[in-house]
């Protein structure tokens, strides 16, 4: 398929009508409030079926999505799956709902719900994996690499009476 422009004349026809669609395209990467990047070509495989002159779209896209670890920075990949079910119509009346999209000249573009479903399965903050170290706050070291020659002898100074106390109370057992 060189377009996700679908033509649906025929599909718009014929009241109650099927059809299916499997296949894979190149998707270029999205800037919106966050930069989606796909790696390799994204698996599409829905259904059209017309019922009462409005196009319902049901299925599936799969992907590989690359993402930057909010943790460590580290660039890294996830496999995401995302569900369509949409619904597009060509009434003027129906298109102020949110829900409706846009049948333009008998034809519907896949590629614009498929990029929202995308960005809707983003994480709030993308970690590369549950056990990530993240970054050292002192020199910025990724500690998932190991660990930094930082001393690690910080004392909260929230705590630094209670510090003192202890001492105190260690050199009068003494």
């Amino acid at each position: 398929m060189k377009s996700l422009i679908i033509n649906v004349s025929e599909i718009l026809k014929i009241p109650g009508v099927k059809k299916k669609f499997d296949f894979y395209y190149e998707l270029k990467p999205v800037c919106d409030a966050e930069k989606l990047n796909f790696i390799g070509p994204v698996h599409f495989n829905f259904t059209i079926e017309n019922v009462d002159m409005k196009l319902n779209v049901k299925g599936k896209v799969c992907g590989k999505i690359g993402l930057i670890c909010n943790r460590c920075l580290t660039e890294f990949e996830r496999k995401t799956e995302v569900m369509l079910d949409e619904v597009f119509s060509s009434d003027k009346n129906e298109l102020d709902e949110d829900e409706v999209f846009r049948i333009k000249n008998e034809k519907i573009d896949i590629r614009f719900v498929a990029e929202q479903a995308f960005l809707l399965s983003l994480p709030m903050k993308a970690i590369c994996n549950d056990e990530c170290k993240g970054l050292c706050i002192k020199c910025g070291k990724n500690l998932n690499l190991g660990p930094c020659s930082c001393t690690k002898k910080e004392i909260d100074i929230r705590l630094l009476k209670l510090k003192e106390f202890k001492e105190k109370l260690e050199k009068s057992n003494n």
